[in-house]
């Protein structure tokens, strides 16, 4: 298996030059919408500027979850194929990855809750809500089959 370890490990290293980025821009998205906040209620332009700056707001938490979805899987492959020696950090790395995936679905909730569009911000939460009911039942059958191998 260890061709397919090197491309598992090419694979995770891709994803994390990708989380990287994707946590700069989260800050980046962020600062429009602490902006709209601070425009006054009664300006005729704010509802416009806020929700266009909430769903661009929600749209990088999204992706974040999106490749943590996809670390939990290749978490999962590291734990089928990989070396015993490193076992304990599939179950790391999958318990940080189901962290990351929940803390990133409370970026995208606090923004749909605030749209406007309330159709749009339905699809938004439909998918992140998939995406926790899948993916950290995933990581926690992980974890628990890495904890299992030293009991």
């Amino acid at each position: 298996v260890e061709q397919d370890i090197r491309a598992l490990m090419e694979e995770a290293e891709d994803l994390q030059q990708e989380v990287l980025r994707l946590v700069a821009a989260d800050a980046e998205v962020f600062e429009p919408l602490a902006r709209a906040y601070a425009i006054p209620k009664d300006d005729p332009q704010r509802a416009a500027v806020m929700e266009h700056a909430l769903r661009t707001a929600c749209t990088v938490p999204l992706d974040i979850m999106r490749a943590c979805c996809r670390a939990i899987d290749l978490h999962r492959e590291f734990g089928a194929k990989g070396s015993a020696l490193a076992i304990s950090d599939v179950g790391c790395g999958v318990a940080c990855c189901q962290a990351a995936l929940k803390a990133a679905s409370l970026n995208v909730f606090i923004n749909t809750k605030s749209m406007a569009d309330r159709a749009y911000a339905g699809q938004i939460d439909a998918e992140a809500d998939a995406l926790l009911e899948t993916y950290v039942q995933r990581a926690e059958q992980v974890f628990a089959q890495v904890a299992g191998r030293f009991r």
